[in-house]
């Protein structure tokens, strides 16, 4: 099912979880409630938080699936990220130079790590991969220099 959310209301929500953060903390919800009317938070959309420098922490919310294409694209800021296991995509540069980022769990339905992720993360230094892992496409963690990584045994990609 698709759904089309009207412009204000997109911006309504962004002023509202930009208000309720704590000390650079930014929740994204399960469900918001505007003009009365409850709505499922199911995605992040494209370049939602793209160049917000005021994000130290991001956790979503068990319910959302789906984070699109550059979301969190150069917020500088982003030292971690908590992800629920209902995300089954996280699409390309996402993560992309969030130069602060140190580590990262990837939620257990992920089965994708897409093109340049995690580009430019140059603190990442630990991700902790999904059994259901599958493939990593080029480029998702160049530049981050630290990052040591071990896949588990029974594990190919």
């Amino acid at each position: 099912m698709l759904l089309f959310y009207p412009t204000h209301l997109l911006h309504y929500i962004k002023r509202k979880l930009s208000e309720k953060r704590k000390n650079g903390e930014l929740l994204i919800p399960a469900k918001v409630v505007f003009d009365n009317v409850e709505y499922l938070v199911t995605e992040i959309g494209e370049s939602a938080f793209d160049g917000d420098e005021d994000i130290t922490a991001l956790v979503v919310e068990e319910g959302v699936k789906t984070i699109r294409e550059l979301a969190f694209n150069w917020c500088s800021s982003l030292k971690t990220v908590q992800l629920p296991a209902s995300i089954t995509t996280i699409e390309n540069e996402v993560f992309h130079a969030c130069a602060k980022l140190v580590s990262v769990v990837l939620p257990e339905n992920l089965s994708t790590i897409q093109y340049c992720t995690f580009e430019n993360c140059y603190r990442l230094q630990s991700v902790t991969w999904p059994q259901t892992l599958e493939s990593i496409e080029s480029e998702a963690f160049k530049c981050c220099y630290f990052l040591q990584y071990e896949l588990p045994e029974d594990q190919e990609i």
